[in-house]
């Protein structure tokens, strides 16, 4: 990306980023910023889910990156029914925290505010958003339709895990 021109301190937030989360959205924003040409026709928000607050932090700061967000997750994974078919249907056993985070990034975490909308950046979204979850679509859509379903559930899991004190 260097060689490519991407400039020196969007470099470095791009490698901190991909170091932590291991998604490709910063290499796509990298990839945006070299489109010189390219300009927005509007601007948009992102839908975004409920937000409670969990002992005065909003719900979503309790994610895969938190342990009472992983907690949360593991815990939905086996009660909830429509991520217990998903997870049979779709996953190995080993590691499902880690996809249903990778959704539950894409429901809550990954959602802006104002942000400039245009063809390239609807492009990039869509295939950061079908392309790079690690599975299939069948198992994002089933997966994503399962997981929004069952956001009321998680939020009461997650304050759960909250007074119960995982830390």
């Amino acid at each position: 990306m260097a060689e490519a021109g991407v400039a020196p301190t969007l470099l470095a937030i791009v490698r901190e980023n991909f170091t932590k989360t291991v998604t490709m959205l910063a290499p796509f924003v990298a990839l945006l910023s070299l489109e010189n040409g390219v300009v927005a026709t509007g601007v948009a928000d992102d839908p975004t889910p409920v937000e409670t607050r969990i002992d005065g932090v909003p719900s979503w700061a309790f994610d895969m990156y938190t342990r009472p967000g992983r907690a949360a997750l593991g815990r939905l994974i086996l009660r909830n029914a429509g991520l217990v078919t998903w997870a049979g249907a779709f996953l190995p056993r080993t590691d499902r925290v880690r996809a249903a985070g990778e959704l539950l990034f894409r429901l809550e975490g990954q959602c802006l505010h104002r942000h400039a909308s245009g063809p390239l950046s609807a492009s990039l979204r869509q295939r950061w958003e079908t392309e790079c979850a690690g599975m299939t679509p069948e198992a994002l859509a089933f997966g994503m339709v399962a997981l929004r379903d069952a956001m009321p559930e998680l939020n009461a899991i997650r304050a759960q895990v909250v007074a119960e004190g995982v830390k």
